[in-house]
């Protein structure tokens, strides 16, 4: 566990020091000659750029600990200090009105400290915690065929990783390059709203992630097919609680929110929230594949599509499209990478594709449901309150009850049944 963990965190520094070269490095195209930046910012934009840079350096290096909480499946720690973070930022967000003025380079400030705090807690706590934390620095854990295997396997993982980060912040500076200013801040809020559901939706399969993991390394194939299928699964029911009455309803919840929302705010919160959607349905399969250890060919070959959406969108404005539509090559590519890597869980587990297909197809009939009863509430409802939370209460029942008596297998019926008898009687 000491070499595993010893070559996992000198890799990441190592990753993490060359990052934040290369983006030091790309600092003056970025700042001076691709974003538009006033004249009077460009110091401000500079120092937030750093401050940016440092926040990835303690994010990279969190890596390793953190999996350590995971691989002992200590969610509840995890999960104690993303409520933490997310709090320290709610409230970093609120003390900007104490300052008159550089208020968006105080935010850095912040940003980057909560980084910081969050990467010192998970260190302290895991070398308090965990025998394999403590005593690590030494380099006689230094093992080259391990670390060739774990560079080997990081690398086509951080291959997907840069992609996603390349695609996302890619289209924020397409976005600031091709259309106005407000459009970056709507794109930024669809960002937050996609990122929160998502915290909601993979809740689930980042506690299942583990477990799958293990039941391959001890070779119960079976249960760890069994646990990436209801992994996605559910994925695709946890969407339907809550992405469907925030798409459907969003002009109003934009209101409450918001007052007056950017310009592009509601059509690029639907495109950015369908895409995650469409991916739910690889969420549990990729894990699957991840524990199988071969990713070489499909990082390759999902990851690189996915990215191939920005040329595209960059393409497609050149040529005229209407702007409201540039995250549409977005979607696509979201749903062309849940479907490779629905024919590459089937190559790797050998899985009967009809029973993955009819899975998958089962986990779609809550959604559609869902979407139905939404737009009909909607229809005949005056917009307000009310209607916002008929719509959540609505879509929790109808989602829970098809997909109990449409979309669950006997089994998975007996085990639901099984917990709440066992409630019952306490």
């Amino acid at each position: 566990q000491k070499k595993v963990l010893f070559n996992s965190v000198l890799l990441n520094f190592v990753i993490s020091f060359i990052t934040c070269a290369v983006i030091m490095v790309l600092e003056p195209f970025i700042i001076n000659n691709f974003l538009n930046i006033e004249v009077g910012k460009v110091g401000v934009a500079k120092s937030l750029y750093l401050l940016m840079c440092l926040g990835v350096f303690f994010t990279i290096n969190l890596s390793p600990y953190n999996a350590v909480f995971v691989s002992h499946e200590n969610i509840v720690f995890s999960s104690a200090i993303y409520i933490m973070a997310a709090i320290l930022r709610l409230l970093a967000a609120f003390s900007l009105d104490l300052f008159s003025t550089h208020k968006l380079l105080w935010y850095g400030v912040f940003m980057c400290g909560i980084s910081f705090l969050e990467f010192v807690i998970y260190y302290i706590t895991a070398k308090i915690k965990y025998s394999e934390c403590r005593d690590l620095l030494n380099v006689r854990f230094y093992e080259p065929k391990l670390m060739k295997s774990i560079l080997s396997f990081s690398f086509w993982n951080l291959y997907g990783s840069l992609c996603i980060i390349g695609r996302n912040q890619g289209y924020a500076f397409v976005i600031n390059k091709f259309m106005a200013i407000t459009a970056n801040a709507a794109y930024g809020i669809a960002n937050q709203v996609s990122g929160q559901i998502n915290n909601f939706v993979y809740s689930l399969s980042n506690a299942i992630s583990p477990i799958i993991t293990r039941s391959e390394g001890a070779e119960d194939h079976k249960r760890m097919i069994e646990l990436s299928i209801y992994s996605s699964k559910y994925a695709v029911f946890m969407f339907s609680f809550i992405a469907i009455p925030v798409i459907v309803d969003l002009d109003y919840i934009l209101k409450l929110w918001l007052v007056h929302a950017p310009e592009y705010t509601s059509i690029f919160i639907t495109s950015i929230v369908l895409a995650c959607m469409c991916d739910s349905y690889a969420s549990g399969l990729r894990t699957g594949i991840l524990a199988k250890g071969k990713i070489k060919w499909y990082s390759l070959c999902v990851y690189s599509i996915k990215i191939l959406s920005l040329p595209i969108s960059i393409i497609l404005i050149v040529s005229g499209i209407e702007k409201a539509f540039i995250l549409v090559p977005y979607i696509v590519t979201e749903i062309l990478g849940s479907i490779i890597t629905i024919l590459f869980f089937y190559k790797y587990t050998r899985v009967l594709y009809l029973r993955l297909l009819e899975d998958l197809v089962k986990s779609s009939f809550p959604l559609l449901v869902s979407a139905f009863c939404a737009f009909a509430i909607c229809h005949n409802m005056q917009e307000g309150t009310f209607r916002f939370i008929m719509l959540f209460i609505t879509t929790t029942i109808v989602t829970l009850v098809t997909a109990y008596f449409f979309s669950m297998t006997q089994k998975e019926r007996q085990v639901i049944k099984s917990v709440i008898q066992k409630f019952a009687y306490k």
